[in-house]
C-alpha cells in the first residue's frame, strides 16, 4: 500500500519549476499483490456503505420536528447531529477517492497528501460532536429526573470537562498529523520524533473517549432506570439510546485496543488492519446512528409523556377532581337571614321568608294547587302531632287540672 514515488521529464522554464516543487511531484498509487488487492477493495466496499447510511441518517434527521409550544422539546441536539452526519460524509468521501487512487493505480500529484489532512479533521470533528450530542441526550433526561433542579451539575460539569479534553486533543492531533504529512512531503530530516509523538497522542486521545463512552453507558443505564421508575420515558426511546451508545462504545474500544497493541505496544501491525478498521468503523457508525437518529426521532413523544402545557394541566386536573359543594366548616354554620321589609323571589318549590320570625309562607305554585284542590294538608308530621294536640277531644275539661301520676290533694 506504499506509494511508488516516480519524477517527471523536464520541459520548459515553467515546466521544470513545476517538477521542482515536492508537491507537484508525480507519485503512482497502488497495491501489490492479489491478497493487498482484494483487502483494499473489502474496505472501498465497507466505506461506501457506511456513505449510503450516512446519507439515509442524513435524510431522517431533517424529519426530526421541534415543537414551538413546548420548549423541552426544543432541547433535541437535531442540529449537532445533522453536522456530526454530514462531517462524517465529507470524510467518507475522501476514504472513497483514495482507496479508489490505490485500487485504481493512478498516478497523481503529492499533493494528494490535503486529501489525507481533510479525512482526518472532519473524522475527529465527527467524533466530538458525538460525543456532544450523548452529553446533550443524557443531561435532558438528568433534567427531567431533577425537574429543573440543580443537583444534577456535578454530572454536567464533568460531561463538559471530558468533552473539552477530548476536542483540544484531537485539535492537537489533527495539528500535528497535517505537520507530519508536511514534513514527509517536503521530505524533512528529523521528523521521526514528530510521529512517534503523534502515534502516543492519538492513542491516549482514543483511549479517552473509550473511557469517555464507558461513562456514557453508565450515565444512561442509571438515568433510564430511574425515569423508567418514575414514568418519564418511553420504552422504544430507551431502546435506542441503549443501541447508539453500545455501538459508540465498541468503537471507541476496538480503537483503544487496536491503538494501545500496535501503536504503545512494540507490535508490528498486520496487513489486513487498515481493512478491519473499516469494517469496525462501518458498524459503529451504522449502529450508533441508529440509535441517536432514533431516540431524537420519538423526543416529542417522550417529551409529551413527560410535559403538559399549564392550560391541558388544568383541564386534566378539573376533570379528574369530583364536584365538590361549598360547605361552611363545622361550627361556623349561620343561618340565611334576609334584611328586614325585603322580599326574597324564590325558585318554584321554595318557601319566601318575608321576615325572620314569622312562619314560611306558600309559594306561588303552591297557592295554585290550593285554589285547584283546596286547603292542602300539612306535610310535616309534626304539624300534624300540633293540631291532633290542640283538637277538643285532647283538652282538659274546665275546672279540672292536668296531674302527675301519684299526685294527691
Amino acid at each position: 500500500m506504499a506509494p511508488r514515488r516516480g519524477g517527471g521529464s523536464s520541459g520548459s522554464g515553467s515546466s521544470y519549476y513545476n517538477d521542482d516543487s515536492p508537491w507537484n511531484e508525480e507519485v503512482p498509487l497502488g497495491v501489490y499483490g492479489a491478497r493487498a488487492r482484494m483487502l483494499m477493495i473489502t474496505a472501498l466496499v465497507f466505506e461506501i456503505i457506511t456513505l449510503v447510511a450516512c446519507l439515509v441518517f442524513l435524510l431522517a434527521s431533517f424529519f426530526i420536528k421541534r415543537s414551538k409550544g413546548d420548549p423541552t422539546a426544543n432541547r433535541v441536539p437535531s442540529r449537532s447531529l445533522i453536522y456530526s452526519i454530514l462531517s462524517n460524509i465529507i470524510r467518507q468521501i475522501l476514504a472513497i477517492v483514495l482507496l479508489f487512487f490505490y485500487v485504481l493505480e493512478v498516478t497523481v500529484k503529492q499533493s494528494y497528501v490535503v486529501l489525507l489532512m481533510f479525512w482526518t479533521i472532519f473524522e475527529l470533528l465527527a467524533l466530538v460532536l458525538i460525543f456532544y450530542v450523548f452529553y446533550r441526550i443524557l443531561h435532558n433526561y438528568l433534567d427531567r429526573l431533577y425537574r429543573g433542579s440543580k443537583s444534577y451539575l456535578p454530572f454536567t460539569y464533568l460531561h463538559w470537562a471530558i468533552l473539552g479534553v477530548i476536542s483540544v486533543l484531537s485539535l492537537v492531533e489533527a495539528v500535528l498529523n497535517i505537520v507530519t504529512l508536511v514534513q514527509d512531503v517536503n521530505r524533512t530530516y528529523g521528523s521521526l520524533p514528530l510521529i512517534l509523538s503523534l502515534a502516543k497522542l492519538s492513542s491516549a486521545r482514543k483511549i479517552i473517549s473509550w473511557l469517555a463512552s464507558l461513562e456514557i453507558i453508565l450515565c444512561s443505564v442509571f438515568v433510564v432506570i430511574k425515569s423508567g421508575a418514575l414514568k418519564v420515558n418511553s420504552l422504544l426511546g430507551s431502546i435506542f439510546l441503549g443501541i447508539g451508545n453500545f455501538f459508540f462504545f465498541f468503537l471507541c474500544f476496538s480503537n483503544a485496543i487496536i491503538a494501545m497493541r500496535y501503536y504503545l505496544g512494540r507490535n508490528s501491525p498486520p496487513d489486513y488492519l487498515s481493512t478491519a478498521t473499516s469494517v469496525i468503523w462501518t458498524i459503529g457508525i451504522v449502529g450508533l446512528y441508529t440509535g441517536i437518529v432514533g431516540y431524537c426521532m420519538l423526543w416529542r413523544k417522550t417529551n409529551a409523556q413527560y410535559h403538559v402545557p399549564p392550560e391541558q394541566q388544568q383541564q386534566q386536573y378539573a376533570a379528574q377532581q369530583p364536584v365538590q359543594y361549598h360547605q361552611q366548616p363545622v361550627g361556623q354554620f349561620q343561618a340565611y337571614q334576609p334584611p328586614m321589609g325585603q322580599f326574597q323571589q324564590q325558585q318554584p318549590g321554595m318557601y319566601q321568608v318575608s321576615q325572620p320570625g314569622f312562619a314560611p309562607q306558600p309559594t306561588q305554585w303552591q297557592q295554585q294547587q290550593q285554589s285547584q284542590y283546596g286547603q292542602v294538608s300539612p306535610t310535616s308530621p309534626y304539624q300534624e302531632t300540633r293540631e291532633m294536640g290542640s283538637g277538643p277531644a285532647n283538652q282538659v275539661p274546665q275546672g279540672q287540672t292536668s296531674r302527675s301520676p301519684g299526685h294527691t290533694q
